[in-house]
């Protein structure tokens, strides 16, 4: 899960505190920054239109999606925007593995 700024991928803010970030690591989640730096006074805040990636692991693609959606519901900001990049992956999966089956068999042929 992308989260970006409002705006994005037009103008956007820059500057806003980001709340709810976790404070310790997660088990089976991670948040990773992107456009996002610590201000004068120790606070993150966001510093570019993709702002986080929010990832968790799952016995299956919907048991990640759905750690990944928990993660991410404390976490806010003014006008942020989440973007569920993961909306295809059951089927994008089978489709990549797939290609990347044969492509594997083809070099060892």
């Amino acid at each position: 899960m992308v989260v970006a700024a409002g705006g994005y991928p037009g103008s956007y803010n820059t500057g806003d505190e980001i709340y709810g970030l976790p404070q310790q690591e997660v088990a089976d989640g991670k948040v990773f920054h992107a456009g996002t730096k610590l201000s004068d006074d120790q606070r993150v805040v966001t510093n570019g239109g993709r702002v986080l990636c929010v990832t968790a692991l799952g016995d299956s693609v919907a048991q990640a999606q759905q750690r990944a959606y928990q993660l991410l519901t404390d976490i806010r900001w003014d006008g942020s925007l989440a973007v569920a990049i993961s909306a295809g992956a059951p089927s994008n999966v089978k489709r990549l593995t797939a290609k990347f089956r044969q492509q594997r068999f083809a070099r060892n042929a």
